[in-house]
């Protein structure tokens, strides 16, 4: 019987302390045990069992589950019998096998069970009733090449620990607390064969994973069985799809026919009149400043500007640079460059010149649309076609669809993000992988008619893409304003601009009391991880958690509807035109279901590739024979039996920061010249009033290094002090 056990004795401090509490005695006749526990528990952290159920679940009775094994009992002692070990070494080795991706750590420790009659007492082996000793076997698997050298070296841990099951380390366990242990398992050998049994707590695990966990021992136990001169990483080769980190691998892939911008074309002949697009300009308690355009007028206007980059020769597939503050002319430009099958570039006017420029060169841009105020930069960088959209003539321009051939392998967009290196790194997505994240939204997210969706991030992330498209696609009224009229009060701008649909990054969103918006009946986060504030306050009130890197098309995952229950962690489960794995983050290899690796996603929304970065590409793609194309994320979790994904953090040290992965770029950067521009920047944050020196060397750093002026880091600083309070 084998027991991952809880214990009293946590580290090899409490072997100190149990020291003091033997009598003078003994002290030397247990001096060498307690020496042997203290180096078996030298630097050990207890880690608990993670709830698999992705939310809380309330039990106070344990359950029970567990069926006959294939493995050959016979074939078993034979192999430990040319092993000289115990047979229970084969299920001891397959627990800390999976035990290690389990805890995301090779260093695993559980119960297991003897009897108790090793110790030195005369005549122990005649005592009528129970001696069973539960004592705590530390293993560590990486110290193991082969399954034979697991094996012999658990085998060793047993033989050393029954020479010290004397010594009162850990307390007795009351029988009577029957959730002392979250889970035991028991495997029984009969003559007919091997019974397994598992004996748990489903507030923790749920039926369905402990069945995994059973027949991935099993499959375990029978391929050490069947060759333990085998190479122990192989053994997750052996492992059947069934208990593997996989879900969703025959995604739903539907043939799309029509692009993003057909959803307007669509509306402007059904809904001609429905608003579009609504910009506030001004907002205040007593008024707003809002114009409003139809879909008609979207489509027509995208129409004549299309017109207008196809007589300029823009091409398909060719990137067109789109650089302008939020405005109608900004949602009409995006519009239309997708209508003449050219994908867009989204950069905003506080960019800095130098990432502009590098940007601009690596797309190869030869169109830049923008408006008037933003002309003079554009034109000092470079030989390009620059249309100023608010002041160029196009009345004579045709109002028609241009009617260019759909073709779904064309970019839709490239956004930029930081890289490892501190290099942006262009994502290209294209029109297929997002109408595809729009077609699956679409069936997810509750739109009744006359909803009104607040397009509140920032045009050059990629959420937007969300906001605008997804919008029009469902026949939303897409608002916006300028940053400072939404920013200054949320929720005042909310409410005013009449919002029923929100997407905002935890960070704003912990700005908007639900309370406050009443009309607002939808939430979505994304970007970054969702805060317990958020998460309280929203949970419960059309709170949706979403998930997905820049290279799956958006998010990937959602869970719906969140509750108080759910674990925080929890980001739903992957789109039915998705497939999600778990992968070891060193190798191409899927790991058990419930362990702990790297989350990769499959299926319809896999971008493209990097712009002009094939290796990169060919890193972070895996083309499966069995599963097709596979995005590496650089994101570690682990799948739960019901199919949801339980995020656990970075693989990396990159941090978001503004929705942008951001530490290692600042570090690139403070480890070159920037240290005596970061002192100048530190002397104009000197006027901020009652910020301390690192408050004001934090807004000096922010204001070189990620380019953010201190202005705003001042502005940012009350926007944070906010939320703080």
């Amino acid at each position: 019987m084998l027991r991952p056990l809880r214990f009293q004795i946590r580290s090899s401090a409490d072997c100190s302390r149990i020291l003091c509490q033997i009598p003078h005695a003994l002290e030397a006749e247990l001096a060498p045990s307690l020496d042997y526990w203290k180096s078996q528990l030298d630097n050990y952290t207890y880690t608990p069992l993670p709830n698999f159920n992705g939310k809380k679940v309330l039990a106070t009775n344990l359950a029970v589950t567990g069926r006959s094994y294939s493995t050959p009992l016979e074939k078993l002692q034979q192999q430990a019998s040319a092993l000289k070990v115990n047979p229970q070494v084969f299920f001891q080795a397959a627990l800390a096998f999976l035990a290690s991706f389990y805890f995301n750590n090779t260093d695993v420790t559980f119960g297991t069970v003897t009897s108790g009659r090793t110790i030195p007492v005369s005549g122990i082996e005649d005592i009528i009733g129970p001696c069973i000793a539960t004592l705590p076997l530390r293993v560590d698997v990486s110290h193991t090449r082969t399954i034979k050298d697991l094996l012999l070296y658990i085998h060793e841990l047993n033989r050393a620990m029954l020479g010290h099951c004397e010594l009162p380390l850990l307390q007795q366990v009351d029988g009577a607390d029957q959730l002392e242990f979250k889970l035991t398992l028991e495997f029984e050998p009969r003559s007919t064969g091997i019974v397994s049994r598992a004996t748990f707590d489903p507030a923790v695990l749920p039926e369905a994973q402990v069945d995994i966990l059973i027949s991935q021992m099993e499959q375990l136990v029978n391929y050490f069985v069947e060759d333990f001169d085998g190479h122990l990483a192989l053994s997750l080769e052996r492992l059947g799809n069934s208990v593997l980190s996989i879900e969703n691998a025959e995604f739903k892939h539907e043939e799309i026919h029509d692009g993003p911008a057909y959803a307007v074309e669509i509306r402007s002949e059904k809904t001609p009149e429905a608003p579009a697009v609504a910009f506030s300009h001004s907002i205040s308690e007593d008024n707003i400043e809002t114009t409003t355009i139809s879909y008609r007028e979207l489509n027509m206007r995208a129409n004549r500007l299309a017109n207008l980059l196809l007589a300029q020769n823009t091409m398909p597939d060719e990137l067109v640079c789109i650089c302008m503050e939020k405005s109608i002319d900004l949602y009409v430009s995006i519009l239309a460059t997708l209508k003449v099958g050219a994908g867009y570039v989204p950069i905003t006017p506080e960019t800095p010149l130098d990432r502009i420029q590098f940007i601009l060169e690596e797309a190869q841009v030869r169109t830049c649309l923008t408006r008037s105020d933003c002309t003079a930069d554009l034109r000092s960088l470079g030989n390009r076609n620059v249309i100023n959209v608010d002041t160029a003539d196009m009345k004579e321009l045709r109002t028609e669809n241009p009617n260019i051939p759909y073709d779904g392998s064309r970019i839709a967009y490239g956004v930029f993000t930081s890289g490892s290196t501190g290099t942006p790194k262009g994502v290209l997505v294209t029109q297929d992988n997002l109408v595809s994240n729009l077609k699956v939204l679409s069936e997810i997210y509750p739109c009744p008619q006359g909803s009104r969706l607040l397009q509140s991030c920032s045009q050059a992330f990629d959420v937007s893409v969300f906001e605008i498209f997804f919008s029009w696609y469902a026949g939303m009224c897409l608002c916006s304003g300028t940053k400072d009229e939404l920013f200054q009060d949320m929720e005042l701008a909310i409410r005013q601009m009449g919002i029923t649909h929100l997407s905002l990054t935890p960070t704003v969103a912990a700005l908007v009391n639900p309370d406050n918006v009443p009309n607002v009946k939808f939430l979505v986060t994304a970007g970054e991880a969702v805060t317990e504030h958020v998460k309280r306050t929203w949970a419960g009130k059309g709170l949706f958690q979403g998930y997905g890197p820049s290279e799956t098309t958006n998010i990937c995952t959602v869970r719906p509807n969140v509750t108080e229950e759910d674990l925080i962690n929890n980001i739903g489960a992957p789109f039915t035109n998705t497939s999600a794995f778990v992968m070891d983050e060193a190798k191409d290899v899927l790991i058990p279901r419930g362990g702990v690796g790297e989350l990769c996603f499959g299926g319809d929304q896999v971008y493209r590739g990097y712009l002009n970065m094939p290796d990169l590409t060919a890193r972070k793609i895996i083309n499966h024979p069995a599963f097709g194309r596979i995005y590496r994320s650089g994101d570690m979790g682990r799948l739960c039996p019901d199919g949801s994904i339980l995020f656990t953090g970075r693989s990396d040290d990159q941090v978001k920061l503004r929705d942008k992965r951001k530490l290692t770029a600042m570090h690139q950067q403070l480890s070159s010249d920037y240290i005596d521009s970061v002192s100048r920047k530190s002397e104009e944050a000197d006027d901020t009033g009652d910020w301390s020196d690192i408050e004001r060397s934090i807004a000096a750093v922010l204001s070189e290094v990620v380019k953010i002026p201190v202005d705003e880091v001042r502005r940012q600083a009350s926007f944070f002090a906010k939320v703080r309070d």
